[in-house]
């Protein structure tokens, strides 16, 4: 259903892996000390509906390394944001997150840290967010993703009914 959200960058939610798209900056609906400062050291991947969707399932596509840490949030029915999974050291590909209950809700977004430190140890990577100037290399750009799928719930499975034998 990603495939039907309004987002700030269209090559995230394309259906085609093989266009890379970019988080973008963080926006608050608030306007106050704490939503600025989250403004300064977040950017973000929103995907959002007309309609709300019932969510059950995300997978974020991504090359290794591009998205170490985020989170999944979505927006309740009161507007606050709530977090759904949150993710450290994503060396992977492809992230998969799938719901027990599903969620239903207009917005879905990822969360990204603007810096964290990166440096290669016997070949694997190991990262750490940064609060200041402490660690390796810190990274201010915007963060590419090749894809951001979402699957709506699916009807509860019917159990297999069993045909009666027939006689001859």
């Amino acid at each position: 259903i990603a495939l039907y959200a309004e987002s700030r960058d269209t090559k995230i939610n394309d259906g085609n892996v093989n266009s890379v798209g970019e988080t973008s900056p963080f926006i608050s609906d608030a306007k106050d000390q704490k939503s600025e400062e989250q403004a300064d050291k977040y950017s973000q991947a929103l995907l959002e509906w007309k309609k709300p969707q019932q969510i059950q399932r995300v997978i974020i596509k991504a090359n290794p390394g591009d998205l170490e840490f985020f989170e999944i949030q979505y927006q309740d029915d009161q507007e606050n944001w709530q977090t759904l999974q949150s993710v450290q050291n994503n060396l992977k590909e492809e992230y998969k997150f799938e719901l027990k209950n599903p969620i239903t809700t207009y917005k879905l977004r990822l969360k990204v840290p603007q810096k964290w430190a990166s440096r290669q140890i016997k070949g694997q990577k190991r990262s750490k967010l940064v609060a200041g100037r402490f660690g390796g290399a810190q990274s201010l750009t915007y963060k590419k993703i090749r894809e951001l799928e979402v699957y709506y719930a699916l009807p509860p499975e019917m159990p297999a009914t069993t045909q009666p034998a027939k006689t001859q």
